[in-house]
């Protein structure tokens, strides 16, 4: 078995293995890869992660091990698993299709070799606190808002976070991903409780904060949690025939079957 290791964004070196057919079809089975793919896919490929042998576990224990792994270090290591497997060669071409924007021929199918030099396109950040082994990693954090005082923490996003149900994107999405709390002393009266209870932030929650208590917050995710963007961002091939938002096609490379296919061909 051909394997590679590799520092991932917590600090925890990661062995992987070579993808294969079966991850191929795995892949390729929904048209975009969701988190079941993903999930099914990772916990064939990573081998170990620090002192852990992955591969030696269950299969119900090595799935669970896989979805607790931070989300960043699991999008990383998908990545060294592809990059492995096409001998970590950063040219990749990939077959973008489309429907024509022309009145003469709208709504006609067509497509266009895109070419992407990976190595250029990867932002890397890692987490604000790495350690050696995964047990050691720290997913949550505490915090104080400036303006109203009160206590705070949140939870680094894992793989059991990343399928939350959040309804509507917005600006609070990403925050909410992270499972915000804040801490209360006192009850809807204003009388002490005897223990302070942590209460799960929602939409309407975040809606209350001041400007700068919730950019506090983002900023305080943001210097925790690391970043892995494999997102490419290309001109449309027409247009000169879309409106202005529409005309640069971006795309999230791990999310892309093709990008798993040397051949370029599905």
């Amino acid at each position: 078995m051909i394997t590679h290791r590799f520092t991932n964004l917590s600090g925890v070196e990661y062995e992987v293995t070579e993808l294969n057919a079966k991850h191929q079809r795995i892949i390729s089975e929904d048209g975009a890869m969701n988190i079941n793919q993903f999930d099914e896919v990772l916990s064939d490929v990573i081998v170990k992660v620090g002192s852990t042998n992955v591969a030696n576990l269950s299969d119900d224990a090595r799935f669970a091990f896989i979805k607790k792994l931070p989300s960043d270090d699991r999008r990383k290591a998908l990545f060294e698993a592809r990059q492995l497997t096409n001998d970590f060669n950063n040219d990749f071409y990939f077959k973008f299709q489309y429907e024509s924007a022309q009145k003469h021929i709208k709504g006609t199918k067509l497509e266009e070799w895109i070419q992407v030099n990976v190595s250029n396109v990867i932002l890397e950040r890692p987490y604000l606190n790495p350690v050696e082994e995964i047990d050691q990693f720290v997913f949550d954090y505490e915090g104080i808002f400036p303006r109203s005082g009160e206590q705070y923490k949140f939870t680094l996003s894992n793989g059991f976070s990343e399928e939350l149900k959040l309804g509507k994107a917005s600006s609070h999405t990403p925050i909410l991903l992270r499972q915000p709390k804040l801490k209360k002393t006192v009850n809807k009266h204003g009388e002490p409780l005897k223990e302070p209870v942590w209460l799960m932030m929602n939409s309407d929650t975040l809606d209350k904060l001041s400007t700068k208590d919730i950019e506090h917050l983002r900023k305080h995710i943001h210097d925790t949690e690391a970043l892995f963007d494999s997102s490419i961002s290309f001109p449309h091939p027409e247009a000169e025939y879309l409106p202005m938002n529409e005309r640069r096609v971006r795309m999230d490379l791990l999310s892309v079957p093709a990008f798993y296919f040397p051949s370029g061909v599905i």
